[in-house]
């Protein structure tokens, strides 16, 4: 059963990763199946957030170009990096647990994609079904998260994952 989102994509691709999951046959076929059921969570949570800036953004419903913008720049490193910060965690409770589940599932993400057969980063370890199982459900509890938070949250959550922070002043004057 895919689950109930907001994002019509994250559900798909929870389904692919739940299916992934349950891949069997050869050592390296399952390592592999695993391997993409750990990204395709990551991106059904990267996907929500997409949705996040353009509803911010108020271009959700619009899609076309504009929309398409959002999903090709809004950067993973800087949505680590603000989903990190202690400000954004602090605007809801809700922002912690999804920022600790961004950060897990695109590390493993990165591992997947990128490590060696045999290695998951730096560890000589294979993934196994029923981490990738919990993985998923995680991805899902956080997807759930995002389509919860309130409006005015969400706003300013947008806000922040599309725009740069400049300098704030100091009271100094300017330089």
């Amino acid at each position: 059963m895919t689950i109930q989102t907001k994002n019509p994509l994250a559900g798909g691709l929870i389904e692919i990763a739940l299916a992934f999951a349950e891949t069997r046959g050869r050592r390296i076929v399952e390592q592999a199946a695993l391997r993409r059921a750990a990204s395709s969570a990551y991106y059904a949570l990267f996907h929500p957030l997409c949705q996040v800036c353009g509803e911010g953004l108020g271009i959700w419903t619009t899609g076309g170009d504009d929309l398409e913008l959002i999903y090709r720049n809004l950067e993973h490193g800087r949505a680590k990096q603000v989903l990190e910060e202690a400000s954004t965690k602090a605007r809801h409770p809700d922002l912690v647990r999804i920022g600790e589940v961004f950060v897990q599932l695109r590390q493993l993400r990165e591992d997947s994609d990128y490590s060696q057969p045999g290695r998951i980063g730096d560890q000589q370890k294979l993934l196994t079904r029923g981490e990738t199982r919990t993985l998923i459900g995680v991805a899902e509890e956080a997807i759930r998260l995002v389509d919860g938070l309130p409006r005015e949250v969400r706003r300013r959550l947008a806000i922040l994952l599309t725009l740069r922070q400049s300098r704030r002043r100091t009271g100094q004057g300017s330089k």
